[in-house]
């Protein structure tokens, strides 16, 4: 019996992704894609959104490896001039409240995160889980252990959505019912099947 619903933020609840940002920095750094993606996505994203290091110091080091000024990095700003909430899924988030646990799990820094706060109606939310509080991020199974201690449910209790399919396939490994987010009318359908709406 499903207890809980569990959203990832960026791709699913707000309207955000990261691939406008590589192409941001493909045109300014002449580099290709994928050795962009390489940098930002690899240990630099780990240790900025599991808080083990600063804004500054991601922008420097990516400033740094992709040979382009620190101010142009915009990491941060890049994210706060192009976010906005999906409110379809706000009003889904919203609906499911009322009969179950409702929560997000989200990898983020801390700037970014406190920005997303002030657009988002965390009320929505009953338990908020971001990996720069946690120090730890998704698809890491801990991530989900911690989120399923704090709500008090076990693994098969809750589905977790997620834009990405590496962190669906994670958190079903752990006994997680998993839905890849691939708009909201694909997700209704899947919702359905598990009986978590009619």
């Amino acid at each position: 019996m499903i207890k809980a619903v569990i959203f990832d933020l960026g791709g699913v609840i707000l309207n955000y992704t990261n691939d406008p940002y590589y192409s941001y920095l493909h045109k300014l750094s002449k580099r290709p894609l994928h050795q962009i993606r390489e940098v930002v996505e690899g240990k630099l994203i780990h240790e900025l959104e599991s808080g083990s290091i600063s804004l500054d110091n991601f922008e420097k080091k990516v400033s740094i490896t992709l040979g382009i000024k620190r101010n142009e990095v915009k990491w941060y700003a890049f994210y706060v001039d192009r976010v906005t909430v999906n409110h379809e899924m706000e009003r889904l988030v919203k609906r499911l409240k009322d009969k179950y646990t409702t929560a997000y799990i989200s990898n983020i820094d801390k700037p970014r995160y406190v920005y997303t706060k002030k657009l988002l109606k965390t009320g929505y939310f009953d338990y908020k889980f971001a990996s720069c509080n946690i120090k730890s991020r998704k698809p890491s199974p801990a991530i989900y252990n911690y989120a399923l201690k704090k709500m008090k449910i076990e693994p098969g209790e809750a589905v977790f959505i997620d834009d990405k399919i590496e962190n669906v396939r994670s958190a079903k490994r752990i006994g997680i019912h998993g839905i890849w987010f691939k708009g909201i009318k694909d997700l209704t359908v899947k919702l359905a099947q598990l009986g978590v709406i009619g």
